[in-house]
């Protein structure tokens, strides 16, 4: 998606007197990717967080995910109603482990009792589309702070890279990330274009039905990593702002 930004991999290397550097003659002790750097203004969640997010510019970052889903290998060994399970289990798990004293214990296991619930009731149409190649290598982390704008159109980086179970989903609940993170600021007028635009450009009419949950079970990951994150703050601003956070999400999902 953004081959003027990725460049190369790069190895840290670890000479024989201990010193660190790139690509030396010594064994590799980390991996570095080499980019571009890009104007960090131009990243779409400052864009958002100041205002100047335009809306015109929503049908093509819709079109951009697409051509990233109508390429993208299909995976018949993840996704699923299994799955969707995995995620909606590991969210209860971080309730109970990082939520007390930040998220509502009440609201999370009501939130947790009808995700599983949905997910029972769409089950089949999980597995169907699964089986028909909906599950495919996405993008995995698809939200407005790994979209930039390079020579003004939006851009996606920053996928995931390190874990099957993360990226290989549905393509819906890939793009469920990016239309949850507009409505989460407030944008509902961007959502509603991105997720308009993208059904135009790939007729994924059936799909819809799930976008309630696969929504949900978005904004219930970002309600859990940021109680998680609310714990690891070193100030008390920073503590207040993840545990609003978190409570906002939880709410939302």
């Amino acid at each position: 998606t953004a081959p003027s930004v990725y460049h190369r991999v790069r190895a840290v290397t670890c000479d024989a007197n201990g010193s660190l550097a790139l690509d030396g003659d010594g064994p590799a002790v980390e991996w570095l990717v080499e980019m571009s750097r890009f104007d960090e203004s131009d990243v779409l969640d400052g864009m958002a967080e100041r205002g100047t997010l335009d809306l015109a510019l929503m049908p093509e970052l819709a079109r951009a995910v697409a051509r990233l889903h109508a390429i993208a290998e299909w995976r018949f060994d993840h996704g699923g109603r299994r799955g969707m399970a995995w995620v909606i289990d590991g969210n209860a798990d971080g309730f109970h482990d990082y939520g007390p004293g930040v998220l509502d214990p009440a609201a999370c296991l009501r939130l947790t009792t009808r995700s599983h619930e949905a997910l029972s009731h769409q089950a089949d149409r999980l597995m169907t589309r699964r089986a028909e190649g909906f599950v495919r290598r996405c993008h995995g982390d698809l939200h407005l702070r790994n979209v930039c704008l390079l020579e003004g159109r939006p851009t996606l980086f920053d996928c995931i890279e390190f874990s099957d179970q993360i990226v290989c989903i549905d393509v819906l609940y890939d793009l469920a990330f990016l239309v949850m993170d507009l409505l989460h600021r407030g944008l509902g007028q961007h959502a509603h274009a991105v997720c308009n635009e993208y059904v135009t450009a790939t007729a994924d009419l059936d799909g819809l039905a799930l976008m309630p949950l696969f929504l949900s079970v978005r904004a219930a990951v970002r309600a859990k990593t940021s109680a998680t994150a609310a714990r690891l703050q070193s100030t008390p601003t920073a503590q207040a702002m993840q545990r609003q956070a978190a409570q906002d999400y939880l709410t939302l999902a």
